[in-house]
């Protein structure tokens, strides 16, 4: 399964937490399609898991995982950076 850094599960939390819908529970990875072979995904911060999902719950952060990109993502570890200027979010695959 996606493994998340300290920092993913730091910057899930912090997006989640200040999301202003209450209902907001944990952050979505879903496969996307693209015009080409290039995997793609989308995140975005759900007020829960589909069906089918994989929920990976690590030090505070919720991550719901739609089953392609479980499947593709399976052995990935999930990384993120927050610019200090822009405050400008950026999530990498390693």
């Amino acid at each position: 399964m996606l493994s998340l850094t300290d920092r993913a599960c730091d910057v899930i939390q912090q997006l989640v937490e200040s999301d202003p819908k209450p209902e907001a529970t944990g952050l979505r990875i879903a496969a996307a399609r693209s015009d080409d072979s290039t995997p793609r995904y989308g995140l975005v911060i759900v007020a829960g898991p589909e069906t089918g999902d994989q929920v990976l719950e690590d030090r505070g952060a919720r991550l719901f995982i739609d089953d392609t990109a479980n499947q593709a993502l399976e052995d990935a570890t999930l990384d993120a950076t927050i610019d200090p200027n822009s405050r400008k979010v950026e999530f990498y695959l390693t």
